[in-house]
């Protein structure tokens, strides 16, 4: 299941990859005229971020489905504007084991971007890292209310912003038992 998942997404993280390698000449050089440096370990880590997202967006936002379809000569998915549900009632419809397991997935699908922000970037508080997560789920949420018809949940914004503290809870942790080895993701000013 997994393995189809990562092929069904590999189209979107290959345009990541080929992204990744137009931007990082000019990122480069805009470091550089900031008067910074970067580590190959950050620059990795930047690269494994843009994957991280391209599977996240690919993966709710339905690219795959659009992957899968021009693969398979199938129909492209319709869009359908604001044909989905709205949810405003925190852990209303939580009835099943599945529904739980949805829910833990929301936190184990933002673990990555908790983890990711405070690692790549200038060490941000806690809630600095919770807001990005909210903001960012806020956006998947509404584009998929508006463009694929499927719901908006506040549960799912609130168990991704959950899941940004437990990713920044795991940085947290990784830097204060290995500090010298978290230095390596930073830029640093020359």
């Amino acid at each position: 299941m997994i393995t189809k998942y990562l092929l069904w997404n590999l189209p979107t993280v290959m345009i990541a990859i080929v992204s990744m390698f137009i931007v990082f000449p000019m990122r480069k050089h805009s470091i550089k005229k900031k008067g910074m440096s970067t580590t190959s370990f950050h620059e990795f880590g930047i690269f494994l971020f843009m994957v991280y997202m391209a599977i996240l967006l690919s993966l709710t936002v339905n690219l795959d489905q659009i992957w899968v379809s021009l693969y398979f000569g199938w129909p492209l998915p319709k869009i359908s504007f604001f044909s989905g549900q709205l949810n405003f009632k925190i852990f209303n419809g939580i009835s099943t084991l599945r529904d739980l397991w949805m829910l833990l997935g929301n936190v184990f699908l933002f673990l990555p971007f908790g983890f990711f922000i405070p690692l790549l970037w200038d060490q941000p508080k806690w809630w600095w890292s919770c807001v990005f997560g909210a903001l960012l789920s806020f956006s998947i949420e509404s584009i998929q209310l508006i463009l694929i018809g499927r719901s908006f949940d506040v549960n799912d914004i609130l168990m991704n912003s959950v899941g940004t503290l437990f990713g920044w809870l795991v940085w947290r942790m990784i830097v204060i038992m290995f500090t010298p080895y978290s230095q390596r993701f930073r830029c640093i000013r020359v």
